[in-house]
């Protein structure tokens, strides 16, 4: 008997290998793919951890001008999407010098822990600001520069993305930040700062996280696209994956910005990048609970809720028209008629509110609304074939959302 001959049935199975090798590697590949979702599940369902008050992986609603104030930073925690939330960018000029702008931008202790997002270049208003804003409102567990914005207002004041230009610049305006938290004497407070990344220079965005940390950021948001890019172009993941690498063994939170529109891409963004958290804005703006399991709350459910919310901590009359027109939208569109007398809805403002809606009549009013609309929608109502569906945020100007562009 020849010992060096195939045994049996080695030649067919070889065969076979060879002829089905293309759907193989593909059943590999959708393997680590489910491996790895089941990977991120896991971490979502079982914090792994608690740093700096963030429970680990966190959730959190972007900072957003005139979008993400008080009232729907709750609304988010409470459909289960948020673990943290940011407020909308507030000019480190005006909170440091002006008592009545600091009474504009409203915080709460259940709304915790909060970030508070500023927005300027000078050092002292930064210092100032961010001192106040820690020693004043218990909720806050981080304060962060705004290094994110591409707006022309950020470019005409030179801050926000375009303070990447300005390296230096931008790490003395870290190190004041810091500098401010610790003076406000709170340890349960840290510096932050959310940028974008540098086109196409993958060790220029690496060597620059690692200049804002060593000047004291402890908590770091990537927005992975360049200043010069819109939402239209993809998030680069793999460069937020990258500077996770290369903050390992280091006490800094890193939450990755950009592509988050569910949970599944929430959970293929942790899973690929490694990040300790994700921050959306566009979605959680339509749906509050697009980082939740739990569905059960229809939009006029969480429109309700949200009026609630209004009604217990106040909110501006035209971020209230915007949230609801984002998260009824669809709404609108099967029932048209009823979107008139809720985005009619401008509320009264009682003077010294610093244009926070003060009246329970108008409140009540679009309570009544979202009613008929859920009555509409259930086919009691007819529906106007001829009206046009409405257009997301139509009867606004679309706020700058800071985070995000």
């Amino acid at each position: 008997m020849n010992h060096e001959e195939d045994p049996p049935g080695r030649r067919l199975i070889l065969l076979l290998l060879q002829r089905f090798e293309a759907q193989l590697r593909k059943l590999v590949g959708q393997t680590q793919i489910a491996a790895a979702t089941i990977a991120g599940l896991r971490s979502i369902i079982v914090p792994s951890s608690v740093l700096y008050g963030f429970r680990v992986p966190l959730r959190g609603l972007a900072p957003m001008v005139g979008a993400s104030e008080l009232a729907y930073r709750m609304l988010t925690r409470e459909a289960g999407s948020a673990t943290a939330t940011w407020s909308p960018m507030i000019d480190a000029s005006g909170y440091a010098r002006s008592e009545q702008y600091r009474a504009e931008h409203t915080f709460d202790d259940r709304d915790a822990p909060c970030v508070a997002q500023l927005g300027g270049r000078s050092p002292e208003d930064v210092e100032v600001a961010a001192e106040l804003l820690a020693t004043r409102h218990r909720s806050i567990r981080a304060v962060e520069l705004n290094v994110g914005c591409p707006q022309r207002c950020a470019r005409l004041g030179r801050y926000g993305a375009f303070l990447l230009s300005e390296p230096n610049h931008l790490v003395a305006l870290v190190r004041a930040l810091d500098l401010g938290v610790r003076r406000s004497g709170r340890l349960d407070v840290v510096a932050a700062v959310k940028i974008r990344v540098y086109r196409d220079n993958y060790a220029k965005t690496v060597a620059l996280v690692d200049r804002l940390v060593d000047a004291g950021a402890r908590l770091v948001t990537v927005h992975g696209r360049a200043r010069q890019q819109r939402d239209c172009d993809s998030a680069d993941w793999e460069i937020i994956r990258r500077i996770k690498q290369g903050l390992r063994g280091k006490s800094v939170l890193l939450v990755a910005n950009g592509d988050v529109r569910d949970l599944a891409a929430m959970r293929r963004c942790l899973s690929y990048t490694r990040a300790d958290g994700v921050m959306a804005a566009r979605a959680l703006l339509r749906d509050p609970a697009c980082l939740s399991r739990d569905k059960s709350r229809r939009p006029i459910d969480h429109a309700r809720l949200y009026l609630s919310f209004v009604r217990d901590v106040g909110a501006p009359p035209p971020a209230v028209r915007r949230h609801l027109a984002a998260m009824l939208e669809r709404e609108f569109r099967r029932v048209p008629q009823c979107r008139k007398p809720i985005m009619a809805f401008r509320g009264a403002v009682q003077s010294g509110k610093h244009g926070l809606v003060d009246d329970d009549s108008a409140l009540e009013a679009l309570f009544r609304a979202l009613d008929n609309l859920a009555t509409a929608r259930s086919g009691s109502l007819c529906c106007s074939k001829n009206s046009l569906p409405t257009l997301l945020f139509s009867d606004e100007k679309q706020p700058c959302p800071e985070s995000m562009l």
